[in-house]
């Protein structure tokens, strides 16, 4: 029978985290302890409940957080030694990962949580060969437990990963849009690719359940005399296209990211005017069939081209639209509930936002010699929190590229130096200076060599000019400007053992 820790005091592991264990054990572990002297001795019967999936002693739970709490009518008189040290160090309040492998240049554009870890991809640079893709997953501490490299070649490009019932879909581009289904295991079940004689971009999709659909968004290059277009593709579960529609809006015009609506999608993206220099939201409302119903620009006197927009939905039934140093709260009609921009002595361009049940959390890139990891913490009318940034003592840029908003704390991905990184992040956005590592995942990484049909979307392309049609909405006396030049604060954690 393996040691018990029943009967041993109760310590504090990393600032909220209290738990039962023998002294020697944590101390091998690495954990922090503190206050050990001052907590007294227990002899209860721990009864056991569920936080996030996973069997914990209840008084953890209580301290964790009651609003997670699950109860559950399974008890027991002892938990072992092992099973202590596993829930312990499963939630780690925070730490930091770099993935790197020999000869890749890795950049993590998205991340998902999964059972008991985490998922994350993105793309490798073809200044170390012809640019391919890659998923890692990885266990709660950013461990790697299975490494894919989808063998497919071409255009340095992110990818986005969505979960439908059952599966990982990863959509990305090779000069074609693709869409690869992968299982628990990362076995390739489906790949298909669409392309028109234009060079396509396809980004984060959403999964339409009451179709069984994928539904990307988009940009068409060079099309009938446009720099670029929006683009929406819907793809059925078994790779089947359901519709292709291409948006132009003046010369220049984008699609990044979509969101369902009762009956449609709302998209969004970037509607670039060549004679001011600025750019616009662009937002287009659809019908089921990917119809345009209506279609709204948004201000924010954004100079230059935006190259990237992003919306979620929020838990009031509104959607936050972010791109460069802005975020807009709209209803699902457009109108403007809240509008921010965020501005510092340095450049800030937001990458990704997760609402927290407190307000949202905003990670992108801050300054450009050398650049940092950056996150902003507001509240749920955009007012400034707090302001991070990350850096791993790279003098090459590094950004965050997603974010994902966790029960307790918040998981980024990014890049920094030649590696993709990995932050959990505590609930104070900090991470655990004694936490940091530098993985090489060369030997885990496996290939699947994609065999590329294309299917050819030319013939159920169709095509809305929307440019008579879009609302112009102007912002810029309704944004409130915050200055995080003085908020920012700086993570410096010098990593050895890497590229």
């Amino acid at each position: 029978m393996g040691m018990q820790c029943l009967y041993t005091a109760f310590i504090v592991v990393e600032w909220y985290k209290v738990i039962k264990m023998p002294k020697s054990r944590l101390k091998i572990e690495g954990l922090q302890l503190s206050d050990i002297d001052s907590l007294q001795a227990t002899k209860t019967r721990l009864s056991v409940g569920i936080v996030n999936g996973v069997k914990v002693p209840s008084f953890v739970q209580e301290v964790v957080s009651p609003s997670i709490r699950q109860t559950s009518s399974l008890q027991t008189d002892k938990l072992d030694y092992d099973t202590c040290i596993k829930w312990v160090v499963s939630y780690r309040s925070s730490w930091a990962r770099m993935y790197w492998a020999t000869d890749q240049n890795y950049y993590a554009t998205s991340v998902l949580p999964v059972s008991n870890g985490y998922l994350f991809g993105g793309y490798n640079n073809p200044e170390y060969g012809t640019s391919s893709k890659f998923v890692i997953k990885t266990d709660n501490l950013g461990n790697v437990t299975k490494a894919l490299n989808i063998g497919i070649h071409g255009t340095q490009n992110q990818i986005s990963m969505i979960r439908d019932n059952s599966s990982y879909i990863v959509v990305g581009s090779n000069g074609d849009i693709f869409v690869a289904k992968l299982n628990s295991n990362l076995d390739v079940l489906l790949f298909n690719s669409y392309g028109l004689q234009n060079t396509l971009y396809g980004y984060k999709p959403v999964f339409d359940d009451s179709v069984g659909a994928y539904v990307i968004p988009g940009q068409v290059l060079s099309y009938e005399g446009t720099n670029r277009s929006g683009l929406v593709l819907s793809v059925s579960t078994d790779g089947s296209v359901n519709f292709a529609k291409i948006y132009v809006a003046g010369t220049y015009s984008s699609l990044y990211e979509v969101e369902q609506l009762d009956g449609g999608y709302i998209v969004v993206g970037e509607y670039y005017d060549t004679q001011s220099g600025l750019s616009k939201f662009l937002v287009i409302w659809t019908d089921c069939s990917g119809n345009m119903v209506c279609a709204r620009t948004f201000d924010i006197g954004h100079s230059g081209l935006m190259t990237y927009c992003g919306i979620i939905k929020n838990s009031s039934g509104n959607y936050l639209l972010y791109s460069g140093k802005a975020v807009i709260e709209i209803d699902g009609s457009g109108n403007v509930l809240w509008a921010g921009s965020y501005d510092s002595a340095a450049s800030v361009v937001i990458h990704s936002v997760c609402e927290s049940a407190d307000g949202y959390v905003l990670v992108g890139g801050y300054g450009t010699e050398p650049g940092t990891q950056v996150a902003i913490k507001t509240d749920k009318s955009g007012g400034l929190i707090s302001a991070k940034t990350y850096d791993m003592c790279s003098e090459i840029v590094g950004w965050a590229s997603d974010v994902i908003c966790m029960t307790s704390g918040y998981v980024v991905a990014g890049c920094e130096n030649i590696g993709a990184t990995l932050f959990k992040l505590d609930n104070n956005m900090n991470i655990s200076s004694d936490d940091v590592e530098v993985t090489d995942v060369t030997s885990n990484i496996s290939t699947s060599d994609i065999q590329v049909t294309v299917d050819d979307i030319t013939s159920t392309v169709t095509v809305d000019d929307v440019t008579d049609s879009i609302q112009v909405q102007d912002l810029l006396g309704q944004i409130d400007i915050s200055d995080i030049t003085s908020e920012i604060q700086t993570t410096r954690n010098c990593i050895g053992g890497g590229p």
